[in-house]
C-alpha cells in the first residue's frame, strides 16, 4: 500500500475533485467518473511510496483524470475502460494509447515511466 504521505495527499486531492459538479469548469466539464474514481482508489491500495511521490492528479472536462509526473515530463490519462501515457523524451515524444484497463496494467507503466 502506497505510504501515508502520499496517499494522504492524492486522497485529499481526490476527495477535492470528487466534490466537483457539472460545469466545475465555467462550462459543460463532466465531474470525475466514479469508475474512475474506484479505478484509482485500487491503485492507491497496490502501489508503494515510491511509484506515486512525483505524481499529482488532475479532473479532466470529460469525466477522465489525468496523472501526471512533472519530474519526468509524463502523464496518464485514466479513463472508465482504458488509459493513455506519453512521455517527453529526449528522442521526443513517446507513449501508447487506448491500453485496457487494469491495475496492475496501470501499475506497471506507472513503473517504467518512472523508471524510464
Amino acid at each position: 500500500m502506497t505510504e501515508l504521505v502520499t496517499a494522504q495527499r492524492l486522497l485529499k486531492d481526490l476527495a477535492d475533485y470528487e466534490s466537483y459538479k457539472k460545469g466545475w469548469d465555467d462550462e459543460s466539464a463532466a465531474p470525475l467518473s466514479p469508475i474512475v474514481i474506484k479505478s484509482f482508489k485500487r491503485l492507491l491500495e497496490k502501489s508503494n511510496e515510491d511509484d506515486l511521490k512525483d505524481w499529482n492528479i488532475f479532473p479532466e472536462k470529460n469525466g477522465t483524470m489525468i496523472l501526471e509526473n512533472s519530474k519526468r515530463q509524463a502523464q496518464i490519462n485514466l479513463a472508465e475502460k482504458e488509459f493513455s501515457y506519453f512521455i517527453l523524451a529526449d528522442s521526443g515524444l513517446k507513449g501508447e494509447d487506448h491500453i485496457k484497463l487494469s491495475t496492475s496494467r496501470l501499475l506497471k507503466a506507472i513503473k517504467a515511466i518512472n523508471h524510464d
